[in-house]
């Protein structure tokens, strides 16, 4: 997957980019993944993650806020990534490798309030949140409709067709990453 960037140097932030580029450039390929037969125009690319954005905002998510990103390579990170950045929220991704204890000590020390798993590592995130003062809700962003997968898909249902974006500076922090590795 290749994300093409175009730069402009007026608006060093995350949303300011997809934006401008959206309204300079809105057939130009933004993403390209042949091999998952995949090619996402800049329009394109900036409506859905609007999309996504709004959803996070009418669930609450506000500049600041922490949201963990628990799953693989796959479509919804890159969406969410950006509409994090987009609402001002702060994108923390976390290794689809990681254990439990690694999930944990990472939310609790970036104090994340809402974890976003995909299906298959649903499992592993599921047992997470009783430990976790801060999390609110964990949800599953790839999986067929019922269970946890339908309380990300009403929100996406019922995102507003505006909202009322915050004001996001460059030194603005967009995202949180925690290293694997070992101390032994």
């Amino acid at each position: 997957m290749a994300f093409v960037p175009t730069l402009d140097l007026h608006d060093n932030t995350i949303p300011g980019l997809l934006r401008r580029n959206a309204q300079r450039l809105p057939d130009n390929d933004c993403v390209v993944a042949p091999e998952f037969g995949i090619r996402w125009s800049w329009r394109e690319f900036d409506r859905r993650t609007s999309v996504v954005a709004r959803g996070l905002y009418a669930m609450g998510i506000r500049k600041g806020d922490r949201v963990a990103l628990f799953m693989q390579n796959i479509n919804e990170i890159i969406w969410l990534y950006l509409a994090c950045s987009r609402a001002g929220a702060i994108a923390v991704p976390l290794s689809c490798y990681s254990k439990a204890a690694e999930i944990i000590y990472a939310l609790n020390h970036c104090t994340a309030r809402f974890l976003f798993a995909s299906q298959a590592l649903f499992p592993t995130a599921k047992d997470v949140p009783a430990s976790i003062q801060s999390l609110e809700r964990i949800f599953v962003v790839n999986a067929p409709e019922g269970g946890a997968a339908d309380a990300w898909q009403q929100a996406l249902a019922n995102a507003p067709a505006k909202a009322d974006w915050p004001a996001i500076a460059p030194a603005d922090p967009a995202i949180i990453l925690y290293t694997s590795g070992s101390t032994d």
